[in-house]
């Protein structure tokens, strides 16, 4: 009986071994390794073991999301090279009531438009070989001391200024007595303003290129009378500067261009009577007035020293003589100078 109970004691251990190996063998899949376990705590028989995560990738940080591509941002436009290096140059920094100046601006490259502001007014400028330029005219009657200059290229405002000193010229006076029939021609107002509206139309025009060269040459022969400027009364009536030169030729003596140009007005004048105006570009005239025969037509070319009239005593003239101008721009200013240096670059 003891036997007998031994021995099934015995067969139903060897049961429970076999079913505790069978259920060992189909807790994993055929083929697959059991990774060593990491450390010592022990698995019950009944867990079941599962695999042991394969090692994650390092996790990659989500990038950041770029913004939108745009195009680069366009550079700020840097000042023209005239506002550092570009140079305002006035020839000579100081004049007299009734000269000239040019001013000039340098290193700089072309650009569409250049103008110069001087005492309230614009005077265009000329592009000539690397240069803009131009010459501007001090009337007689120009307040003394100091005045701005101002270029402007393309509208900017952003070039030097530089000053420019006018100096009192002190001109002369003189008083003259007129004949009764020079005399009626300063009582007719209506002639009078109609000849100045005429000069100012021609002498507004600016032709854009230089027409002259070298210096200016006298344009007839004989001694100097009136010098420009003096302070003249007229029968004892207000002062008024003499807008010329005054040389004492004889009668129908000749008369030649002072420097190339093209013939602007040739005809009579009310007070300047015989008179040829000749354009030497840039705004400069030549006049030549009192003349007794015009020997030119507007539009024509003439050369330095090419006969243009003949000297005679027309109009507001108590004698035969020439009445010689330069006008600038309008401006009346004194001839003479420009018989002994170059004006222009």
């Amino acid at each position: 009986m003891v036997r007998s109970r031994g021995i099934l004691a015995l067969a139903a251990l060897a049961i429970a071994l076999a079913l505790v190996a069978c259920q060992n063998s189909e807790s994993e899949p055929a083929g697959m390794q059991t990774e060593p376990l990491l450390t010592a705590t022990a698995v019950p028989a009944t867990t079941t073991t599962s695999p042991s995560p394969s090692a994650s990738p390092t996790p990659t940080s989500a990038p950041t999301p770029s913004p939108p591509t745009q195009p680069p941002p366009s550079p700020t436009p840097e000042p023209p090279a005239a506002a550092d290096s570009a140079r305002v140059e006035l020839s000579p920094a100081s004049v007299k009531q009734g000269e000239v100046f040019t001013v000039s601006l340098r290193n700089i490259e072309p650009a569409s438009s250049a103008a110069t502001t001087f005492a309230g007014l614009h005077y265009p400028m000329l592009w000539t070989g690397d240069i803009w330029w131009a010459v501007i005219g001090v009337a007689a009657d120009f307040v003394a001391g100091q005045h701005q200059v101002q270029v402007i290229e393309d509208g900017l405002l952003n070039l030097p200024i530089v000053v420019l000193t006018v100096v009192e010229a002190a001109f002369p006076e003189e008083l003259i007595q007129l004949e009764p029939e020079q005399s009626q021609l300063l009582t007719d107002p209506t002639a009078i303003e109609e000849e100045r509206q005429l000069l100012a139309s021609i002498y507004a025009i600016v032709t854009p290129e230089r027409l002259w060269s070298g210096l200016f040459v006298l344009p007839a022969a004989g001694p100097l009378g009136d010098t420009f400027g003096i302070s003249r009364s007229f029968n004892g009536g207000p002062f008024s500067h003499h807008t010329g030169l005054d040389i004492l030729a004889g009668q129908d003596a000749p008369v030649v261009a002072a420097n190339s140009g093209r013939v602007a007005f040739a005809g009579e004048l009310h007070l300047r009577g015989g008179s040829v105006i000749v354009d030497h570009g840039a705004g400069v005239f030549s006049g030549y007035h009192h003349l007794s025969q015009v020997l030119v037509v507007e539009g024509q070319e003439v050369a330095q020293g090419e006969v243009i009239g003949a000297v005679g005593g027309t109009g507001l003239a108590t004698a035969p003589h020439l009445h010689w101008e330069i006008i600038v721009h309008g401006v009346r200013v004194d001839p003479l100078p420009w018989t002994q240096a170059e004006i222009g670059p």
